[in-house]
């Protein structure tokens, strides 16, 4: 009985131990840091045009980036565990992840180039000449895209090697120097100067992971071909993730198109709420990186049912802290969202309708958290198809969800509509992972039993 109920610290060691504790303090940095930049750009801009064209110019970018970030620094990091384990050449498979993101930078920007214009008057309430200026923002900080291909990849090689603090901190580097050039040039440097912002703070953030990896001495980039078969495996494996990606991360690009027919304001709205929302999501899931890194090298020696018992201790860890997190947003939403926005340009009338959104996000917060834990360990399994069907379901019920019940419940409503597809998903991923009866089910890229994983 002593052992059911003891105190969540025993729960921490046995799951991740002290490297938790250094990542979350990384992650805590970061995601501290990294809030106060929406709330500078409400206190410069407020809610109106610009806003809305920023940040939905943003939400491509952020898009692209997590089509392909997420691959790069969760699913390398099993790959770079068995490279490491079988002292293969881990410089040479950076190497040549990093050619491949030029050639990958390069195709996305002529892409969004030639086909924003035509996307966005179908797609959106945009006029021809926002729709410009919208073009014109991502093709600004379209750099931002190839800097964070290539942090994301140092990123999931540091966790493989058993570095979290300083992968998890980078990010509160990039955020220092968006927030000073935000606020040294406020309003006066006008909307222009966000771009700018995010580019110089994701350059100087890559910058310090690669000064790090030259310093240590970790590996040397190269392009050696002898590492291409294993290349191939990770990008057929990773193609499935890039796949999930590409339809989970383009339900805040759909919530933002479908925002632009609500009106003035229902982009940057969306924008808020979520980013408030993103906070506590970010900060609860910062043992994550160290989940993946460890499970990926304890997994191939754990039967299905310790599998399961792993995954159940970390679902158990985070409910609790989530319970009074969600608790707290929901009976204080309006004060936080008058605390954090209701300076400078910032409109009054809009706290409400902002809190409202907030709180419906907010109540997604644990199952979006289950479901991630549930997934990092697919991850180390290396198992990625059932990933991509379930963020095509979700896809679907987004875009449906959205479109019904904007029209009842206006910007709320596509918050409830991500909500509702949080939880359905979530359910699903859950069934599938602790009831499936055979490995098969569970597991059905791969054939496990208990004390190997070929």
């Amino acid at each position: 009985m002593a052992g059911r109920f003891s105190f969540p610290k025993v729960w921490i060691d046995k799951l991740v131990g002290k490297e938790f504790m250094a990542n979350a303090a990384g992650n805590g940095i970061s995601r501290v840091l990294g809030s106060l930049i929406p709330i500078l750009v409400a206190w410069c801009f407020g809610i109106g045009k610009e806003t809305d064209l920023f940040f939905f110019a943003l939400a491509v970018i952020t898009f692209l980036t997590t089509v392909f970030s997420i691959t790069l620094e969760t699913v390398s990091v099993p790959f770079i565990s068995d490279l490491r384990r079988s002292r293969g050449d881990v410089g040479a498979f950076v190497g040549i992840l990093f050619y491949l993101a030029v050639i990958v930078t390069a195709s996305i920007a002529v892409l969004c180039y030639v086909l924003i214009g035509p996307a966005l008057t179908v797609f959106t309430q945009f006029s021809v000449i926002e729709i410009y200026e919208i073009r014109a923002i991502i093709i600004s900080i379209m750099p931002v895209f190839f800097f964070v291909l290539c942090s994301s990849l140092l990123v999931g090689a540091l966790n493989a090697l058993s570095f979290y603090f300083l992968p998890s901190v980078s990010a509160a580097l990039r955020s220092v120097v968006v927030i000073l050039i935000i606020y040294l040039g406020g309003a006066k440097g006008g909307i222009i100067s966000l771009p700018l912002a995010f580019v110089a703070g994701e350059a100087i953030r890559l910058s310090g992971l690669w000064l790090f990896v030259s310093y240590r001495g970790l590996f040397t980039i190269s392009l050696n071909r002898a590492i291409v078969p294993f290349v191939k495996e990770f990008l057929r494996k990773g193609s499935y993730q890039i796949g999930s990606a590409l339809l989970g991360g383009i339900n805040p690009l759909v919530d933002r198109s479908v925002a632009s027919w609500i009106g003035l304001g229902g982009i940057s709205i969306i924008e808020y709420a979520d980013r408030l929302n993103t906070f506590p999501i970010m900060f609860l899931s910062s043992v994550l990186p160290v989940l993946l890194s460890r499970w990926s090298n304890e997994f191939d020696l754990t039967s299905v049912s310790e599998i399961r018992g792993k995954v159940a201790r970390a679902i158990r860890l985070i409910t609790l802290p989530t319970v009074i997190l969600v608790a707290f947003g929901l009976y204080f939403s309006h004060e936080i969202v008058r605390f954090v926005y209701l300076h400078g340009g910032f409109p009054q009338e809009k706290v409400s309708i902002v809190s409202q959104t907030f709180s419906v996000y907010l109540l997604a917060l644990w199952p979006n958290l289950v479901s991630q834990i549930i997934v990092r360990a697919y991850l180390a399994l290396k198992v990625t198809r059932i990933l991509m069907s379930l963020a095509a379901v979700r896809a679907i019920l987004n875009v449906v969800f959205d479109l019904v019940l904007m029209k009842y419940f206006g910007v709320v409503g596509i918050a409830l509509s991500t909500t509702l597809c949080t939880f359905f998903i979530t359910t699903i991923i859950g069934l599938s992972f602790f009831r499936g009866q055979a490995s098969n089910d569970l597991f059905p890229d791969v054939s496990l039993s208990a004390g190997k994983n070929p």
